[in-house]
C-alpha cells in the first residue's frame, strides 16, 4: 500500500491506523513508503492534518 498510494493518502491511512491503535500496520505502510522513495515530510504533513 505504501508503494501504490501518494504521500497524502499514506499520511491519512497512517493516521487512521494510529487512531485504531494498529501500530504494526502503520509501521509497515510507512516502511513500504520509505522503501518506495516517498517524501516523508509530505507524509508527516498529511498525517498531522488528518489528526
Amino acid at each position: 500500500m505504501g508503494v501504490v498510494l501518494d504521500e497524502g493518502e499514506i499520511g491519512v491511512a497512517a493516521s487512521a491506523l494510529a487512531s485504531a491503535r494498529m501500530m504494526q500496520e502503520m509501521e509497515l505502510i510507512l516502511r513500504a513508503a520509505e522503501s518506495a522513495g516517498k517524501d516523508s515530510v509530505k507524509i508527516v504533513m498529511a498525517f498531522g492534518e488528518a489528526r
